[in-house]
């Protein structure tokens, strides 16, 4: 059959424009499903990102947050040991350089250790004594439930009850583990009753380790503390020659 031209080329348009429409048709909708999964992935990437965030940023920061407040707290601590001994120049540097390297060598943190030096600073001692008790008191800690403030004074106060060297601080926590496994006086109740009894008895010349067996057979009677103390101080007194 013959067409003219123009039908032809009419025909021929109409079914290219059909074509191309198709075409478009599946282009977008491929472009809606291409970009619907991109979205999905991104989606899942900002997941993945957000735990991984959580899981390794968030540790990361709590612990130097930790570190810093633990620092700060250290350089605290050691202002108040510089203080109160008095120590300046090289003797703070060096009571400074003892707390970091007994922190990183033992139990017990460096802020712990400045705790100790600080209370054995309160109770008169200078720089060297300081440091020469902190293995003793450190010792005494260890076998009293880690309290180094409590060792440190219950240390101190015996030096200076019974004229003991500094040196003789590991004696007298020695002294003090020994009485608190015969007998029912622990640290603190023997500290307690030292600050009462102790000034008598070492005036009177009574060695440590003899008022603290006193001090031990009265608490295993019954008798603790103070309580134990201001009975033996009492009875001392009463002795003494003149009274």
């Amino acid at each position: 059959m013959d067409y003219p031209i123009r039908a032809i080329f009419s025909a021929q348009d109409n079914g290219l424009s059909d074509m191309f429409n198709s075409a478009k048709q599946a282009a977008k909708g491929l472009e809606s499903g291409v970009g619907t999964a991109m979205t999905n992935i991104g989606k899942g990437f900002s997941s993945a990102g957000k735990a991984m965030t959580v899981g390794f940023t968030l540790p990361l920061a709590l612990g130097f947050k930790k570190a810093i407040s633990s620092g700060v707290e250290f350089d605290s601590q050691m202002r108040r040991v510089k203080a109160i001994s008095g120590a300046t120049g090289s003797e703070f540097d060096q009571l400074r350089e003892q707390a970091i390297k007994l922190g990183e060598a033992t139990v017990f943190s460096a802020t712990e250790v400045a705790v100790a030096q600080e209370g054995m600073a309160s109770q008169g001692f200078e720089t060297g004594v300081i440091m020469e008790s902190m293995a003793g008191i450190m010792d005494l800690a260890a076998v009293s439930g880690g309290d180094l403030a409590l060792a440190s004074q219950a240390v101190g106060q015996a030096l200076n009850q019974f004229n003991m060297e500094g040196t003789e601080a590991g004696h007298v926590a020695d002294v003090y583990a020994r009485a608190a496994a015969d007998s029912n006086a622990e640290t603190d109740s023997m500290a307690q009753a030292m600050s009462y009894a102790g000034p008598v008895a070492g005036s009177l010349g009574m060695s440590i380790e003899e008022t603290a067996a006193a001090i031990g057979i009265m608490s295993n009677a019954g008798i603790i503390g103070s309580k134990a103390g201001m009975t033996l101080r009492t009875s001392l007194m009463r002795l003494a020659s003149p009274t």
